[in-house]
């Protein structure tokens, strides 16, 4: 066995942490991902530290797909939409984002739902059900960023 995937095994065979109650969830990141958080001083950066991490997750998940067990590929998207739910949680904390922040920030996130789509078009049937809730999380998130990027009005609520 290569030590890919060998790494992607143990990386995969670990338990999904539990979310935090209150919006900062350090379990949800790896150490590297933790010191970028502290060293984040606005919105933004926290923001895109958390987005970052969440691409990392939607990597190793599309290159371990083959290798991983069920639980464990659908663990790594539990994590990813966990870290969406933080982001969602500090926009509601925090004071407004700039348009050019959202503008970035959605430009990163269009390309995260991209890739899981490509994902998702790849898998097979039965685990395709976790990039779809991942999917529909990254597309609200999204638009709620382009509210911010075009004004509130400019994009109709979806039910």
């Amino acid at each position: 066995m290569s030590l890919l995937c060998f790494i992607c095994f143990l990386a995969l065979s670990a338990p999904a942490p539990a979310l935090a109650q209150t919006g900062e969830s350090p379990d949800l990141l790896n150490p590297a991902e933790q010191r970028a958080l502290q060293s984040a001083s606005t919105l933004d950066q926290r923001l895109k530290v958390y987005l970052n991490a969440g691409h990392e997750r939607i990597q190793t998940a599309a290159k371990a797909r083959e290798h991983a067990s069920p639980e464990a590929f659908a663990s790594l998207f539990e994590q990813y939409q966990g870290l969406l739910r933080i982001c969602q949680e500090q926009m509601d904390r925090n004071p407004p984002l700039k348009a050019r922040q959202a503008k970035n920030l959605e430009i990163m996130l269009r390309k995260q739902i991209q890739h899981l789509n490509d994902l998702a078009a790849r898998a097979e049937l039965a685990d395709q059900n976790p990039i779809r809730q991942s999917i529909d999380s990254a597309q609200r998130l999204r638009s709620r960023l382009l509210k911010i990027f075009f004004g509130t009005g400019a994009l109709p609520e979806k039910e």
